[in-house]
């Protein structure tokens, strides 16, 4: 019997039915998988080793190791910033203690009560007060305390501060143009907002800290000076612009306004179509505004421009853009014409009126508008220098006898010569018997440039070819063309008809001056020469600019050769487009001079060859003249200053006064021409350093009569020019008697005066030795130290200690920014690694911020001295300026630190993350993967299971 396939019984194996070996295949593959997915699960990786993926392994590994250097580094920048804010914080602590100092330093300063004296009451030195002469509600019939200065024209209150009795004055411009800084409604402006506006224009004056402005209890406005004593004084009045009173007056004639009027009226048309410009600087007192004029500049809202017509812009086109422009940028300024029907010449009107009232037009680039520009400027053509006149031979003839005949050309022959451009010589020789005419051009040559050997040989070629003329040529450079006959007593004779190459004579030439730009010339922005030249016969004008074009016919472009220039000249000379002439000329250049020679040497008809040329405008510069701008003529501005009032300071009565010295001898209310010399002498303020006052021919006139005025102002100007006297000393003549007296009252005031000159001005001459000195008084009158000085310099002392004991404890974990016992910055410096291999990192540069460090030194003399309390005043100053500077320094490192911190902890964030998402498992999809492997086993076993089942019926059957 016929066993089944798939249970034949080998002797040496069993054979599986094929569903049966699939099935266990499937299972193992099942159970592989899900093995794998298992171990995902419990470790949460998909890659676990290099086996699983090379690549992503060691790439995550990589990653892991950057972010664990890195992240060991976020402590040190930890502690970096915070060492910052440490030192941030200390700056913070000192400048206190500095600001506390300084008022313990200013309160010495106010004390004036040392030694003691027999004064008792009185009152201190008096500044001088001028008060207005009524209230500012009750002017200019204002109904609300208010005053409309809406109206530039027509309001304005402008005063003159003066405190020299008038010699000199202060204008402070009150008006719309500067009360807008202080107010928006300018219809209704208060006392306060013109007190405001006065202190304000003070403080960027020459005034500054000598005159403050207020206001009265009865509503009057009153400035004050800061000088006290009887020799102080203040004048105030309305300036010659004024039209409104605020209580000091106001113009005593009506103020007009001011015009600036252009030097020429303005073309019909004006062209801008090649990149001309006219550029204008236009200034009304409080704002500048550039007008640049091109065609691209805006004539109105339409966005019509100056370009737009091709016949160029007219004179009505030109003036709206310049009121455009204005008004565009807010000044006060308009343009108009002196006459619209008849003379259309720009004029500039300032909206303000008065003497003092503020308007220039400054002209600069002028390339539109030809020779006057748009009015502003002018162009003065300067004379060519001519050279000699043509000297061509035309004809001669010698007959020598006994010896061969010979004629010369005039001019000594060139190395080579330009043949180009159909430059030719034109001569005839003969010999008696026959004669030959003889054409030296590029087209007989074969050639545009020839030698003179080549010019030699092919007119000796000439005189023997054909019917011989018995005539030799010779000529070298440097020598002149000779013709010689071969024989004796032969008459030759040689004519020049044309020579435009110059062979036998010189041409006729004019040359500008060398000026003319090297290598480039520069034609941008519209730049252009116009040129008229005549060549005896004709003459001809053209205009050379960017768009003019060279031999080969390409435009020369905003930046051109010497040598393209001279070829765009060239073919305008020969130009006959359109009818017109060539002339007779041909321009070159050498050594930046351009010069214009006559085509020909010779002519044997009409007038002998000759050369003129000159230039109507030039921007360029070629030598031909020169181009300046003007700006314009000013006229108007009529106005007088009312009479003003003025104030005087008084003396103190409560026994305080300055150092004073007043010379014991009077001086001539003037000294006669040459009778002074030399009055020079020495001051010394205090215990600083002795200064020369120098009173000679360098500071005053000794040919003139010198007053005592001139006198006073020469010694103020120095003592004004020297920091350490300047607002100090002063210097004046009383009563013929020369007075030189501190600013200052207290017994801390000393001056010390001695002659050094040969003229005595009332300190004596230099030979006779006396030295002046004087010294102020304190309150009460008397002369010592003052405990309460004394005292506040104890506190000021001990303030500086605190301050070095500040710096000191501005440490955190070892770095200290602030202090160091040395020199050398590198004691305290702060380095701070950024990434694990050290190349990127930031040193923050330590401070000595004790009191040392930062200048400050304890006072030793117990601030008597009121120069040694300013300068400690000063040193404390400075040092709040250096705290502030490194603070902002501290701030910006701190600011790089915090930024690299945020950027490590961050970058950290994306190493771990890039590693993760290289290595790790999706969970979720694991878990799936683990459910639907788990099935696919329970069915495989299943599968299984059944194949069996199958093959065990079978044997049953065989049972």
């Amino acid at each position: 019997m016929t066993q089944p396939e798939g249970l034949r019984i080998m002797s040496s194996s069993i054979t599986l039915s094929a569903a049966t070996r699939q099935n266990l295949l499937s299972l193992q593959d099942t159970a592989n998988l899900l093995s794998t997915t298992q171990s995902r699960l419990s470790t949460g990786k998909k890659v676990n080793s290099a086996l699983d993926n090379p690549t992503n392994f060691f790439t995550a590994q990589s990653l892991t190791a950057r972010s664990s250097d890195l992240s060991s580094l976020l402590d040190g920048i930890s502690n970096g910033v915070q060492a910052i804010q440490a030192a941030n914080q200390g700056i913070t602590s000192i400048q206190k203690l500095i600001d506390t100092a300084k008022s313990t330093a200013q309160q010495a300063l106010a004390d004036k009560s040392g030694g003691t004296g027999a004064v008792l009451g009185g009152t201190a030195a008096q500044v001088a007060t001028v008060a207005g002469g009524a209230s500012y509600a009750s002017l200019n019939g204002s109904t609300n305390g208010t005053q409309d200065f809406s109206s530039l024209t027509n309001d304005d209150a402008s005063i003159d501060i003066s405190l020299d009795g008038g010699v000199s004055k202060t204008t402070i411009r009150l008006d719309a143009t500067t009360l807008k800084s202080v107010t928006s409604d300018l219809t209704k402006v208060t006392a306060d907002q013109i007190i405001s506006a006065i202190n304000g224009q003070i403080q960027a004056s020459s005034l500054s800290g000598k005159v403050v402005a207020s206001q009265t209890a009865d509503g009057k406005i009153a400035l004050a000076g800061t000088a006290t004593g009887s020799s102080s004084q203040i004048k105030v009045n309305g300036s010659a612009n004024a039209t409104l009173d605020i209580g000091f007056g106001v113009s005593t004639t009506p103020p007009t306004a001011v015009t600036v009027t252009a030097g020429a009226a303005l073309a019909a048309n004006t062209d801008f179509s090649k990149g001309q410009l006219s550029s204008l600087t236009v200034f009304d007192g409080n704002k500048t505004v550039n007008i640049d004029l091109s065609a691209t500049t805006a004539v109105d809202n339409t966005g019509k421009t100056l370009g737009t017509n091709p016949a160029g812009a007219t004179p009505e086109d030109i003036l709206a853009a310049v009121n455009k422009k204005l008004s565009d940028a807010g000044s006060t300024i308009t343009a108009s014409f002196v006459d619209a029907t008849n003379n259309k010449t720009l004029k500039f009107t300032s909206q303000d009126v008065g003497p003092d009232t503020q308007l220039s037009v400054i002209a600069s680039a002028q390339t539109a508008g030809g020779a006057t520009g748009l009015g502003f400027s002018t162009f003065t053509p300067v004379a060519s220098t001519a050279g000699p006149a043509a000297t061509g031979i035309g004809t001669r003839v010698d007959a020598t006898t006994g010896t061969k005949s010979s004629i010369a050309g005039t001019a000594n022959l060139a190395a080579t010569y330009d043949l180009s451009g159909g430059q030719s010589t034109v001569l005839s020789v003969g010999d008696g018997t026959n004669t030959r005419t003889i054409t030296i051009n590029a087209a007989n040559l074969g050639k545009t440039t020839a030698t003179t050997a080549d010019i030699t040989t092919y007119i000796q070629g000439q005189l023997d070819g054909g019917t011989a003329v018995a005539v030799d040529v010779s000529g070298t450079a440097g020598n002149k063309l000779t013709f010689q006959s071969k024989a004796n007593n032969v008459n030759i004779t040689v004519t020049d008809s044309a020579d435009t190459l110059g062979l036998l004579g010189t041409r006729a030439t004019t040359t500008g001056a060398a000026t003319v730009a090297t290598p480039n010339v520069d034609l941008t922005g519209g730049k252009a020469v116009s040129f008229s030249v005549g060549d005896g016969t004709n003459t001809k004008s053209f205009t050379i600019d960017a768009t003019s074009l060279d031999k080969n016919g390409v435009a020369l472009g905003t930046t051109a050769t010497q040598a393209k220039l001279i070829e765009a000249i060239n073919v305008k000379l020969k130009d006959t487009t359109g009818g017109a002439q060539s002339i007779a000329a041909t321009a070159s250049i050498a050594g930046n001079a351009i010069t214009f020679s006559s085509d020909n040497a010779k002519s044997t008809s009409g007038p002998a060859p000759s050369v003129t040329a000159s230039v109507t405008n030039d921007t360029v510069g070629i030598g031909f003249g020169t181009k300046s701008n003007n700006n314009g003529t000013r006229a108007g501005g009529a106005g007088a200053p009312a009479a003003g009032l003025t104030g005087y300071g008084r003396d103190a009565s409560d026994g305080s006064s300055f150092a004073k010295i007043t010379s014991t001898v009077t001086t001539p209310a003037s000294f006669a021409a040459n009778a002074f010399s030399n009055g020079s002498f020495s001051l010394t303020l205090g215990s600083g350093q002795t200064k020369t006052i120098t009173l000679d021919s360098s500071t005053l006139t000794t040919t003139g009569t010198v007053t005592q005025q001139n006198i006073a102002d020469a010694i103020n100007t120095q003592i004004n020019a020297d920091t350490g006297l300047s607002g100090k000393v002063k210097a004046s003549y009383v009563n013929n008697n020369l007075t030189i007296q501190t600013t200052a009252f207290g017994s801390d005031q000393k001056l010390t005066l001695k002659s050094a000159g040969t003229t005595d001005i009332g300190l004596g001459l230099a030979s006779n030795g006396t030295t002046f000195t004087a010294q102020g008084t304190d309150v009460g009158g008397g002369k010592g130290a003052s405990s309460t000085r004394s005292t506040l310099a104890d506190q000021f002392n001990k303030i500086l200690q605190q301050i070095t004991q500040q710096a000191q404890d501005t440490g955190y974990n070892g770095v200290n920014l602030l202090f160091r016992t040395s020199s050398n910055a590198a004691d305290n410096t702060l380095h701070i690694t950024f990434n694990e291999k050290g190349t990127s990192a930031l040193d923050i540069s330590g401070v000595r911020f004790d009191a040392t460090g930062l200048g400050l030194n304890a006072v030793s003399n117990g601030f008597q001295s009121d120069a040694d309390i300013n300068t400690a005043v000063a040193s404390l100053n400075a040092a709040t300026s250096t705290l502030r500077t490194q603070s902002s320094t501290f701030g910006s490192n701190l600011s790089v630190v915090q930024n690299r911190q945020e950027f490590t902890k961050n970058l950290t964030n994306i190493l771990d993350t890039g590693a993760a998402n290289l290595t790790n498992a999706d969970l979720n999809e694991e878990a799936a993967n683990s459910q639907a492997l788990s099935t696919r086993n329970s069915l495989a076993i299943s599968a299984l299971s059944l194949a069996n089942q199958s093959q065990q019926g079978i044997l049953q059957l065989l049972r």
